[in-house]
């Protein structure tokens, strides 16, 4: 019979359990909509204050400000709106409105208080906390001139079509701007951003959070960490840096300096000089019309089409450079490196991995290739000068080249020189333990 009775009580038990854990209800919350309509000249300035909740704002061609604001609140008065116009500025504000403990109160009114924050406290364990502290948000239309400042905490931020400077601040929400005619400031932290048609200069930085910007006609800063950057057509210099995560560069018509860690880079169609760091990851850059400076770590590198000179730096991953119409140097370890069509000179060096190049130039500059535990191979173009290859093992050395006039045969010294052409540039090419290849 005991196990029987044993099998009673363990559903009982549970439901006990159940019912002793049972998340406590919410509490209601009134919503009241307060509407207001203030003067504000073009030119103006207009400044919004807010908490738990959105702000969201659009200019139009009137000189008033018009405002619907939601007001949650656990008590009818919790939250105080205030909107002014004065000396040609538009302030709106929204507040907690809290009486003192036992201000003003009877025996009953503070025991009925000190109940309530205590069951706001136990329900917020479960509940939402934000409507648990209440809140306001804000739809506004303002002068397309304005000039603008704006504040939340835990809501989003939208605006758009406003002519004026903005200054938009929030907290664990996104901001969203689009169609602005003048410098912009977006500040938030732990949510997204993003800017497009921005007719002036942008700074947007948030924290775990991605951002996106497009079609800035301005510099940009841009700054997150754990989140993503996009950054496409910005006319000014642009500085972008993140980390554990990528970034994307796109029609940038300045200097772009692109910084994460942990994540991969991609810059594309840059009009003025290039850096980029990062590590654990991959670069892939093309078509930059300036210098370009590219490094990583345990990441692979692809380097095309560049107008300036060049300097790639990795280790533990490969290397292409191609259509380089400048200068080249590369440190790699352990990594292969591939190098096609470069026009000035080259220092190009890595270990444990082969090397494979082809029509070179160097411009009377030089030409230096090397590894070790690896091969290489070379096809000269147009490259002219005096040939020095080096290896462990001479018989491992081959110069085919029809333009190529042999110095010295190689033997236990394990060199072979040759002339070609009538530069007096050096190529020089050595490895150890692997084989070389001059065609």
């Amino acid at each position: 019979m005991r196990p029987a009775a044993s099998l009673l009580i363990a559903p009982i038990a549970i439901i006990a359990l159940a019912t002793a854990c049972r998340l406590p209800e919410r509490h209601d919350f009134s919503t009241r909509i307060e509407e207001r309509t203030l003067e504000l000249k073009p030119g103006g300035q207009f400044h919004a204050v807010t908490f738990n909740g959105f702000i969201d704002v659009e200019g139009w061609d009137r000189d008033e400000v018009q405002l619907v604001a939601k007001l949650r609140e656990y008590r009818e008065g919790d939250v105080r709106l205030t909107a002014e116009s004065k000396d040609g500025r538009v302030t709106i504000k929204a507040e907690r409105e809290r009486k003192a403990d036992g201000e003003g109160m009877s025996e009953s009114e503070k025991g009925r208080q000190r109940w309530e924050i205590y069951e706001k406290r136990r329900t917020s364990m479960f509940g939402n906390f934000l409507e648990m502290d209440g809140g306001a948000s804000f739809t506004v239309k303002i002068p397309k001139k304005a000039m603008v400042t704006l504040y939340s905490s835990n809501g989003r931020i939208e605006i758009r079509r406003v002519n004026g400077e903005i200054d938009a601040n929030t907290t664990n929400a996104s901001i969203v701007a689009n169609d602005l005619g003048a410098k912009a400031r977006l500040t938030t932290s732990n949510g997204a951003i993003s800017a497009a048609d921005i007719k002036g200069e942008l700074y947007a930085r948030t924290s775990n959070g991605s951002i996106e910007v497009y079609d800035i006609a301005g510099e940009a800063e841009i700054r997150t960490s754990n989140g993503r950057i996009n950054a496409r057509n910005v006319s000014g210099k642009t500085e972008a840096t993140t980390s554990n995560a990528s970034i994307s560069a796109e029609e940038i018509g300045a200097v772009a300096r692109l910084t994460t860690s942990n994540g991969s880079i991609s810059a594309t169609r840059i009009k003025g000089d290039l850096f980029t760091r990062t590590s654990n990851s991959s670069l892939d850059v093309n078509d930059i019309s300036g210098e370009a400076d590219l490094r990583t770590s345990n990441g692979r590198v692809k380097a095309r089409n560049i107008k300036g000179k060049t300097g790639v730096f990795t280790s533990n991953g490969s290397i292409i450079a191609e259509n380089i119409e400048n200068d080249l140097l590369i440190k790699n370890n352990t990594g292969q490196l591939e190098i096609i069509n470069v026009l000035g000179s080259i220092d190009a060096e890595t270990t444990n991995a082969s090397i494979m190049a082809s029509n070179l130039d160097g411009k009377g500059r030089g030409i230096r290739l090397a590894t070790s535990n690896g091969s290489i191979t070379l096809d000269l173009g147009r490259a002219q000068g005096t040939l020095q290859a080096k290896a462990s093992d001479g018989k491992a050395i081959s110069i085919d080249s029809p333009n190529a006039k042999l110095l010295t045969e190689a033997g236990s010294g394990a060199v072979k020189s040759a002339k070609i052409g009538n530069s007096e540039q050096l190529i020089d090419l050595r490895t150890t333990h692997g084989r070389i290849t001059v065609r």
